[in-house]
């Protein structure tokens, strides 16, 4: 046997294979089984359905259809629906057909395509190649002896981690955008089949080797129209929200196509089989995805979960009052890209609730409670205060019995049981716990049990009698307890900034009644369980944090904890890009610091300089003025003597040395001193007291 998916084959080699058997003489019998798919229908125009005329003697036989044979397959299509060449041959109708006045003829209706017409089938431009290949292959069939070729036409197809539908189910899962998006009235058909079903009918042909060997490979759904299969998928993995656009290039081919076909014989056909106690049994074709994609929405979550590595993470956080644990929860949500819940969001997810009988029963017992409240009000009335309370200006909180419920309904929505959650601080205590993840195991389908709302609230009778167990389905992998003395939480409070605070409980008075009542019910003193060692007593390990840690450190401690058991892929990123962005924060931290140190250095080196250059400065001005001084002192003491030599030699040596350059002697020396000798004479001493 040589089958060959045309989805993923190399198209030459698929050639080159077809073309060696055709011209290959083959002793044995040889099958070729090619899948190919329906795209290579995708601009067939629609076959019109013509009834058969039975007093039309010349009517060729298999000329027409009685209606009633066909009654079930008989569609009409929207004006806009129908192909562009049906379209063409409409305005080429002769002048004054269907004019004014004359009465319109009845609209068009049309037949479902059949395996035996292949040879009418247009492709897409981009599925020439594959209709060419089929025509090979089953003329190749047809030329060589021994060689059976089937062409199973396959749906588009679905299924174990997803191909052609997975930016849907991509979508769906990560609930972005929240409306999944179908083109205009989203009424065309789209014929699709579980990949497991193709393969199972490739075990049949091969088992059975029909007569027909051209074969639709469709599934069994009921109108599989474009709007549908995208309503499915937002509401089994997604939001449930769905939306209409004019055109939108991002939606693939396949999903402007609009075919009609029925699933080929060996799909539908019942087999009578006689088993070994001599009964005989009707068997059909074992459908692994019976009734369609839409019909099997849940199992195609799980696949696509099991082969893409999904898997959700669900963190519990609790811990006293200011001690962080809504900050941490947030980013703990913000890295997983999964839901934060916490009792103020859970009170919120009633308008979303499903569940009427449950949704009415809170809104009455509101209203019950909103009169007491008035009543309480009323009672408490100053005298003489005419003053009309009006129960709706109160706003009680769901009570606890409720909030269980309403808790238990949001863990299993679509967001949750895919990616997962981050429950800040409820339930808050040991019984809490019990309450919301406790169940008592249906007997029956357990999804019936989720789908009206899940389990009433427990009471103590259960719990005697044993027969709770652990929802596996909504408990989480990992629980974090966030630690702090309640002096050290105080002054927290007290330190943060007035705008944050402003109608809060972070105020002294209310964070003394909230640790109170925190310390209670985990900080028994007559010994009460905490809602932590609920999760311990399950074999949950437990993180303990300190809340007096650094933000990073703690939030790096909860990464660790969380991701212990590998990190799923989940459309994160990975951890290779983590590391890388984790090593490019520290470098940027490390270049940031090393520029704040030679701004610094640089701020130190000119304070430095510009005190050394004030030194110098005071230096000089102190050496000048000591300059100045001595050089006035020298001044001082030696004008006598400048004035004595001025007086008594300057005058002498003057002539002297004139004398010299105008005698120009031998020995200037000599003659200068006998010159000086003999002016000594003349020189009338002078008096030294005088200078």
């Amino acid at each position: 046997y040589i089958i060959y998916d045309l989805h993923e084959s190399d198209f030459q080699d698929v050639e080159d294979t077809i073309k060696t058997l055709k011209f290959q003489k083959m002793k044995t019998p040889k099958t070729l089984i090619c899948i190919s798919t329906v795209m290579t229908w995708a601009k067939t125009p629609f076959k019109e359905y013509k009834p058969k005329d039975e007093d039309d003697p010349e009517a060729e036989e298999g000329e027409g259809e009685n209606e009633e044979d066909v009654e079930d397959l008989i569609f009409q299509l929207d004006q806009k629906d129908v192909d562009t060449d049906a379209e063409e041959e409409e305005e080429a109708a002769p002048e004054g057909e269907g004019s004014e006045g004359e009465e319109k003829a009845p609209p068009k209706k049309y037949l479902p395509f059949k395996e035996t017409e292949y040879a009418l089938r247009r492709p897409s431009s981009n599925y020439q190649t594959l209709k060419r290949l089929e025509t090979l292959a089953l003329s190749t069939g047809e030329a060589t002896e021994n060689l059976n070729v089937y062409v199973l036409c396959a749906g588009i197809l679905y299924g174990n981690g997803e191909r052609s539908f997975n930016d849907l189910f991509r979508q769906a899962w990560l609930q972005n955008p929240e409306h999944l998006r179908y083109i205009a009235e989203g009424n065309n058909f789209i014929p699709t089949i579980h990949v497991r079903d193709v393969a199972g009918l490739v075990s049949k042909v091969i088992t059975k080797q029909p007569e027909n060997h051209y074969l639709f490979c469709i599934d069994n759904a009921k109108k599989p129209t474009q709007r549908r299969l995208v309503t499915a998928i937002s509401k089994g993995i997604g939001t449930g929200l769905v939306e209409s656009v004019e055109e939108d290039k991002s939606i693939p081919e396949i999903f402007r196509i609009n075919l009609h076909m029925m699933p080929c014989k060996l799909l539908t056909e019942q087999e009578e089989i006689e088993n070994e106690e001599g009964d005989v049994e009707t068997i059909g074709f074992k459908w692994w995805c019976d009734g369609g994609l839409a019909k099997n929405i849940s199992k195609l979550n799980e696949e696509f979960n099991r082969f893409r590595g999904l898997k959700p993470i669900k963190i519990f956080l609790t811990g006293p009052p200011a001690s962080g644990k809504t900050l941490q929860g947030h980013l703990l949500a913000k890295h997983f890209n999964v839901p934060y819940i916490n009792a103020q969001s859970i009170a919120d997810y009633l308008p979303r609730v499903k569940n009427t009988e449950l949704v009415a029963e809170i809104k009455e017992k509101l209203e019950e409670l909103k009169t007491e409240m008035a009543e309480e009000a009323e009672a408490n009335k100053p005298e003489g205060d005419d003053t009309e309370i009006d129960p709706d200006q109160f706003q009680p909180r769901i009570p606890d019995e409720y909030m269980y419920q309403l808790l238990r309904l949001r863990l299993t929505d679509n967001a949750c049981h895919n990616r997962g959650y981050i429950l800040d601080g409820f339930p808050r205590s040991y019984n809490d716990a019990k309450k919301v993840f406790l169940h008592v195991p249906a007997k029956g389908d357990d999804e019936d049990q989720d789908e009206e709302g899940g389990d009433d609230d427990l009471d103590d009778d259960d719990d005697d009698k044993g027969n709770l167990v652990i929802d596996n389905d909504i408990y989480p992998q990992s629980v974090i307890v966030l630690q702090g003395d309640d002096q050290f939480l105080i002054e927290r409070v007290r330190n943060l900034p007035e705008d944050m605070v402003a109608g809060t409980h972070y105020n002294e008075e209310d964070m003394e009644r909230r640790l109170e009542t925190y310390h209670r019910v985990n900080d028994s003193e007559i010994g009460l369980p905490s809602v932590s060692e609920f999760f311990a007593e399950n074999l949950l390990e437990v993180l303990k944090v300190p809340s007096a840690l650094e933000r990073d450190e703690i939030f790096e401690r909860m990464l660790t904890y969380a991701e212990r058991h590998g990190r799923p892929f989940n459309y994160l990123t990975v951890s290779e890009e983590i590391e890388t962005q984790r090593i490019k924060k520290l470098d940027d931290a490390e270049r940031i610091r090393q520029r704040k140190q030679r701004e610094e250095e640089r701020r130190e080196n000119i304070i430095e300089e510009e005190e050394r250059e004030v030194r110098e400065e005071r230096v000089n001005q102190t050496k000048n003025a000591i300059e100045e001084r001595e050089q006035g002192l020298i001044d001082q003491r030696s004008e006598p003597l400048r004035t004595y030599l001025e007086e008594n030699l300057v005058p002498f040596l003057s002539e002297g040395l004139a004398e010299v350059c105008r005698r120009t002697p031998e020995d200037p020396v000599d003659f200068l001193a006998e010159y000086l000798f003999r002016m000594s004479v003349k020189v009338k001493f002078p008096d030294p007291s005088t200078y």
